[in-house]
C-alpha cells in the first residue's frame, strides 16, 4: 500500500523509517491548501498509483470529495488526534477505516500525556497572576509590581466540567494547590475522596474557576451557552482547552465585553482546524485590546513528548491493520 504523510515534519525520523520499511511508497508532503492536496491525489503522474493510507492534518477537512481519489481496495485515514472534527465521520466510516487516538490500543498511551492539562493550569495562572501583562510591562522597560497584584488558587472553588482523563489531571493538580474541587459529568462517575459532585447550575453560579473538559460530540455543540454562562460570578474565569464547538462564543464575547466575568482562557475556537475560518473570529480581535482574554492556537497537545508518543502508537495501529 502507498502512504501519504501530511505534516511530515511533525513525525520523527524513526517513525518515517518504520513506515518506509512497511509500505511500498511513502509520500511526504505539506500542502498550503485543500486544492493542492486534491490535485496530488488525482494526478497519476505525481502519485503514480492510488494512495491507500493518509495520515491526516488538522488543516484540511476530509470528506467524500477527497477519499474518492484513494485506493478502492483499501482506504485508511489515520488521525493523530482524539477529536475527529476535521473528518466527515458519519459519511466516511463505511467507506474507509478511520484510526485515531480514541482507539483502544492508543488510549493506554494517552494516560502518559499531561500536555493539555498542563496548558489548562498555565492559562489559569496566566489570568490569575497577570503574567502576560507583567511580561509586556517589563519589555517596555517598566518595573511596576503593584500594577500586577493577582490572585492565588488556594481555597478557590474550581468547577471541572467533564471528569475524563484531562479533567482528572487538572483537578488533581489544583487540589494539590489547596483548591476546592467541584465536579460535573453527564456520565455516572466515581467521586474521589475530597471532591464534591454538584449539578452544573451550582458550579456556574458558585465556582471561581470553571474548566471545560467535554468532547465535541453533536449533543455538546454550544452546550455551554447563555443559561450557564449568565450565572457566572463577576470575579470568575472560564477555561476551555477541550473543543471550541462546546461553547457559545457569541455569548462569551458579550459577557467578556461587558465585564460580567473576570476573564477567559481559550486554547480552542469553533472551526479552528481551518485558520481561514477562524482568523476573523471576533474573540481574537477582542483579545488584542483586552487583558481579560487569552487565546492560544490549539496547542494543548503540542509538546515533543506527546507528539512522538501519539504518532508512534498511531503508526503501530496502521501497520497492524495493514498486515
Amino acid at each position: 500500500m502507498r502512504v501519504l504523510l501530511l505534516d511530515y515534519k511533525q513525525y520523527s525520523k524513526e517513525n518515517i523509517l518504520r513506515l518506509e520499511s512497511n509500505f511500498i511508497e511513502v509520500y511526504k508532503k505539506n500542502f498550503s491548501s485543500i486544492v493542492g492536496l486534491k490535485k496530488f491525489l488525482r494526478d497519476k503522474k505525481e502519485s503514480k498509483k492510488p494512495i491507500g493510507i493518509i495520515f491526516t492534518s488538522f488543516g484540511f477537512f476530509f470528506d467524500k470529495s477527497l477519499i474518492k481519489y484513494m485506493d478502492n481496495k483499501k482506504r485508511i485515514l489515520a488521525s493523530p488526534t482524539t477529536s475527529l472534527t476535521h473528518i466527515d465521520y458519519n459519511n466516511l466510516n463505511k467507506k474507509c477505516k478511520i484510526l485515531s487516538l480514541k482507539d483502544r490500543n492508543t488510549k493506554v498511551a494517552l494516560k502518559k500525556i499531561t500536555s493539555t492539562a498542563e496548558l489548562t493550569i498555565g492559562l489559569i495562572l496566566s489570568l490569575y497572576r497577570k503574567i502576560n501583562e507583567a511580561t509586556k510591562s517589563v519589555n517596555q522597560k517598566r518595573w511596576d509590581r503593584n500594577s500586577f497584584i493577582g490572585n492565588q488558587v488556594y481555597e478557590k472553588k474550581i468547577g471541572i466540567i467533564g471528569f475524563g482523563r484531562i479533567g482528572r489531571m487538572v483537578a488533581t493538580t489544583l487540589k494539590s494547590m489547596g483548591a476546592k474541587i467541584y465536579l460535573y459529568d453527564k456520565k455516572k462517575i466515581r467521586i474521589p475522596k475530597g471532591y464534591t459532585k454538584k449539578n452544573i447550575f451550582y458550579i456556574f453560579k458558585n465556582c471561581d474557576i470553571i474548566s471545560l473538559h467535554i468532547s465535541s460530540e453533536k449533543e455538546n455543540y454550544k452546550f455551554i451557552g447563555r443559561k450557564y454562562l449568565k450565572l457566572m460570578k463577576k470575579n470568575s474565569i472560564i477555561i476551555n482547552t477541550a473543543r471550541g464547538e462546546i461553547i457559545d462564543e457569541n455569548y462569551l464575547y458579550q459577557i467578556l465585553k461587558k465585564k460580567k466575568i473576570s476573564g477567559a482562557g481559550l486554547d480552542v475556537l469553533i472551526g479552528d482546524s481551518n485558520w481561514k475560518k477562524v482568523g476573523n473570529n471576533k474573540l481574537i480581535n477582542f483579545s488584542k485590546a483586552n487583558k481579560n482574554l487569552i487565546i492560544t492556537p490549539h496547542i494543548g497537545g503540542c509538546t515533543f513528548e506527546a507528539s512522538k508518543l501519539t504518532k508512534t502508537k498511531l503508526i503501530d495501529s496502521v501497520i497492524n491493520i495493514s498486515q
